[in-house]
């Protein structure tokens, strides 16, 4: 550093010596890699109550440029690192390009730490102590929100979900969301980061109160509440195969894929009596409003068996003619119920965003076609008496908030998630994915069905 330069010269008055970039650098990599630990495969959730340390450590900066440049290193690492299967997976399918991708996306959101780290730099030498430790949680927590808002928008990562394992604070979640936990979790590194009694009282306090009370709240058990087995049908079909005329091509996969399903929903129903199946995302080999056979299959399974049926699967819009990504459901009955259309879709994934700016895409094979998204105000969908009405989400959906809290309030008293992690292969993406329907299944206070159609399908209790 030079003699003069005050931008980064903050070390100094903690006693490093002059010129300690490299010392800053390190703490904010540090963090960057603590929080990657904190998320499957590493699974080390209680380290997220420290991990930001080193990072809040380098506060205040006297310049903004120096927050910012410190908050995306930190940023970058930690999500770089949390979202590594993005590049897996795209190098299979646009080659070296695919780690552009990866590093734009991890980018992205490396710019919303930026803006934390800015912003609380700001507020840092404006406010006490107390203010600061209740300030800076608060904004961590509004710019985890405000990374999921719009169509390009990502809750993939929030700190809430380093917590899924830590039954009694997850209950958290109930009262206050995901926001609630992300808020504590930073509360606590943030009194450790600048520990004094008053702040540690209060970290510990609060952290405490919500621990307890979670303990708590996993001994409220309803002994009035009606009861029923569900299933996840995963039959570790691969999905992803060529399609002609409305299903697809090969005659034997979707021979092979029926009878999976047959001898599966059969098994539940006998063995285990399961009143609810629900099939994986997309698993229906067909259109099940236009392809009879199928329709007949899916029905025929419902009514035999007496259970009723979640079953993702394709339609066409019809105010668009576009393709929707959808989920079924039949009643014990055989008679489809209604349909759930995913809202929340997959960016360059089921639709290009800005395709006019960006038609070299197409060449690339990153998506040909634009799905058509569901309404925001789809109903929960009666599954028979014995289950009541169900609320869905689909994939990508399920790492949102809103859309599950949407069906709860629509009446919905068992939730489903059904999903294609195929694409994850081996990665740490279908676990991480997994860890977010436990948050969702307290957020809602409802039992909530997880199916995949490979990785790991589960059923959380509320």
């Amino acid at each position: 550093m030079r003699k003069g330069d005050k931008g980064l010269d903050v070390g100094r008055k903690r006693g490093w010596p002059s010129g300690a970039v490299g010392l800053r650098l390190v703490s904010a990599v540090l963090s960057g890699l603590l929080l990657i630990l904190c998320f499957p495969k590493a699974d080390l959730g209680p380290l997220a109550f420290v991990a930001l340390v080193p990072f809040l450590r380098l506060f205040p900066f006297e310049r903004s440029r120096a927050a910012i440049g410190y908050g995306f290193l930190c940023g970058m690492v930690y999500f770089a690192g949390v979202l590594y299967w993005i590049a897996v997976f795209t190098h299979h399918v646009i080659g070296w390009l695919g780690i552009a991708a990866w590093l734009g996306l991890a980018g992205v959101q490396a710019a919303y730490v930026a803006l934390f780290a800015v912003t609380a730099n700001a507020l840092w030498k404006r406010t006490t102590d107390l203010g600061r430790l209740l300030l800076i949680p608060s904004l961590w927590t509004l710019c985890e929100w405000l990374r999921q808002l719009g169509s390009l928008g990502m809750g993939w990562g929030d700190l809430a979900y380093t917590q899924w394992r830590f039954l009694p604070l997850l209950q958290v979640a109930s009262l206050a969301g995901c926001w609630g936990i992300t808020w504590l979790v930073v509360l606590v590194n943030t009194a450790i980061a600048r520990p004094s009694r008053q702040a540690l009282a209060i970290a510990g306090v609060l952290a405490g109160a919500a621990v307890i009370w979670g303990f708590v709240a996993l001994h409220q058990v309803d002994r009035g509440e009606k009861r029923f087995t569900a299933a996840a049908i995963q039959a570790n079909i691969d999905q992803n195969v060529l399609w002609r005329q409305g299903r697809p091509a090969d005659p034997a996969y979707f021979a092979n894929t029926i009878m999976s399903f047959d001898q599966m929903i059969s098994g539940a129903a006998a063995k285990h009596q399961a009143r609810l199946c629900v099939l994986a995302e997309t698993a229906v080999p067909g259109y099940l409003r236009f392809d009879t056979a199928v329709r007949s299959y899916l029905l025929g399974w419902a009514g035999k068996n007496h259970t009723a049926l979640v079953a993702g699967g394709h339609d066409i819009s019809q105010k668009s003619g576009k393709d929707e990504n959808c989920l079924f459901v039949i009643t014990p009955t055989g008679a489809v119920s209604g349909k759930y259309v995913k809202q929340q879709l997959v960016p360059f994934g089921e639709f290009v965003p800005y395709r006019q700016y960006l038609p070299f895409l197409e060449a690339l094979h990153v998506a040909v076609f634009d799905e058509e998204p569901g309404g925001s105000s789809q109903p929960a969908l009666w599954a028979g008496p014995d289950v009541g009405k169900v609320g869905s989400a689909i994939c990508y959906e399920s790492t949102y908030p809103r859309f599950l809290r949407q069906q709860t309030l629509a009446g919905a008293n068992i939730l489903d998630v059904i999903t294609d992690d195929t694409w994850f292969d081996r990665t740490a993406a279908a676990k991480q994915h997994m860890a977010m329907s436990a948050v969702r299944a307290v957020e809602t206070r409802r039992y909530l069905v997880r199916c995949a159609a490979t990785g790991i399908s589960a059923v959380f209790a509320p």
